[in-house]
Order: structure tokens, then sequence, then C-alpha cells
């Protein structure tokens, strides 16, 4: 489009030289009319008046377009903010994610921690159970032999009477 405007302001501007040059020439020919030479020079005119017409045209074009174009690189520079904002929350929320999964992964290392502080304390709980449930096994045993042999002397002493 810049190429049509220059070729078309080129015209434009060789078409006022072209009209001064065929007014000389037709001023010293002295053969043609008035009214001959007139009517080239409206013929050249209207040509010539179009494509100023057209010029404006396409310099009217390009200034809408410019304009469109400026437009759609501040929409775009919007867009690339609003990105870089996005880009920046998206960061941050990622950040906070992995400063709660550090915190909870703490968390989780005190509970395993107090797990195997209470497993521990259990086995030897169970350690303890298992030698109380031993000695009262062996108490019984005993009490239950000192009943025989308790039983055992009665039935002796009743037999010596």
């Amino acid at each position: 489009m810049k190429e049509r405007i220059t070729t078309l302001t080129i015209e434009v501007e060789g078409s006022e030289e072209d009209k001064k040059l065929f007014d000389s020439i037709a001023a010293r020919a002295g053969g043609c009319s008035a009214p001959t030479r007139l009517d080239h020079y409206y013929e050249r005119r209207r040509g010539s008046d179009s494509r100023e017409k057209e010029v404006d045209t396409l310099k009217k074009e390009k200034a809408e377009s410019e304009k469109k174009v400026r437009e759609l690189e501040r929409k775009v520079g919007l867009l690339e903010v609003k990105e870089i904002m996005e880009k920046s929350k998206k960061l941050r929320v990622e950040e906070e994610m992995r400063e709660k999964i550090d915190e909870k992964d703490r968390e989780i290392i005190v509970f395993e921690r107090r797990v195997d502080e209470l497993v521990s304390e259990m086995d030897k709980w169970k350690f303890e159970k298992k030698s109380v449930e031993e000695t009262l096994t062996l108490s019984e045993n005993k009490s239950k032999e000192m009943e025989f042999l308790i039983i055992k002397m009665k039935m002796l002493y009743l037999w010596w009477l």
C-alpha cells in the first residue's frame, strides 16, 4: 500500500510537471488552437484530480490502518502485562503451596517420631505385660502347689489323728 501511495504521489507530481511542460510546448507550437489546448489541459487535470483523490483515499486508509495497528499494539501490550501478572500470581501461589507442603512434611516428621516413641513404649509395655503374665502364671502354679500341699498336710494330719 505504501508503494501504491508513493507511485500515485509521483504520478500526481509528474502530472503537474507534465502540465507545465505541455503548456510550454503548446505555447511554442502555436499550431494548436486555444480550445484544443484547454481540452488537453482539462483531460489531464481530470486524470490528475482522480489520482489525487486516490492518493487522499489511500492516505486515509493508511492513517486508519496505522491507527488500528497502534490500537492492536496497545491491546497486545495490555495482554502482555496481564500475562506477566498472571505468571507472577502463579509463581506466588506455587511458592505458598511449596511452603505449606514443607510445613506439612515437617509435621509428618514430628508425627512419625511420636508414633515411633509410642510404638517403642507399647513394645516396652507388651514386654512388661508378658513378664507380669509369666510371673502371675508362676505364682498361680505355686499357689496351686501350696494348696495341694496344704490339703495333703490336712489329710496327713487327719490320718494321724
